[in-house]
């Protein structure tokens, strides 16, 4: 949270969050909602790649700042200047993923924080994650959170607080 900026946005999270936990919500549900949203919040912020070799860091960094972009890991191995082969051989050893799955967990997860702060059509968020087919975007979403993005929705969303509960 110390990176993040603006410090009001950090200061307003802090109030959701407590509007949420007074307003009765399920203490499970707020729990990842916090994780959830500080969770992207760091996978944004310069992250300490010192420990990995050079071309994953380049992968890594190019991931982080393009991954809403619609790159695929062909994209990313040139970016880094290096092999598609190569790239999938540093992901596996470092990191036990592969470039697609490290690109669908950050646009999920980012979907998620969508969902739970706005309310936005779900189409629309599927679209700004990179996801062309909606029943696509619904089916991978429920592959990593176990419900729907519109259970999640219901569930988790900030913003469908009765308004006498956030200040309005």
């Amino acid at each position: 949270v110390t990176n993040w900026e603006p410090v009001s946005e950090a200061v307003n999270f802090c109030k959701e969050c407590l509007l949420a936990f007074h307003a009765g919500k399920s203490s499970s549900m707020l729990t990842d909602y916090i994780y959830s949203t500080l969770q992207w919040k760091a996978s944004n912020a310069n992250a300490d790649y010192l420990q990995y070799p050079l071309p994953l860091i380049r992968s890594l960094k190019y991931i982080d700042k393009m991954f809403l972009e619609g790159i695929t890991p062909e994209d990313v191995a040139r970016a880094a200047d290096i092999s598609k082969s190569y790239l999938f051989h540093i992901f596996k050893q470092h990191l036990q993923t592969s470039p697609y799955q490290l690109i669908l967990e950050k646009r999920l997860n980012t979907a998620k924080y969508m969902l739970s702060t706005d309310l936005q059509p779900i189409k629309k968020i599927a679209a700004k994650c990179c996801f062309n087919s909606i029943e696509v975007f619904y089916r991978q979403f429920h592959k990593a959170f176990g419900i729907s993005p519109k259970e999640y929705r219901h569930k988790y969303s900030v913003s469908l607080l009765p308004n006498a509960l956030i200040g309005h």
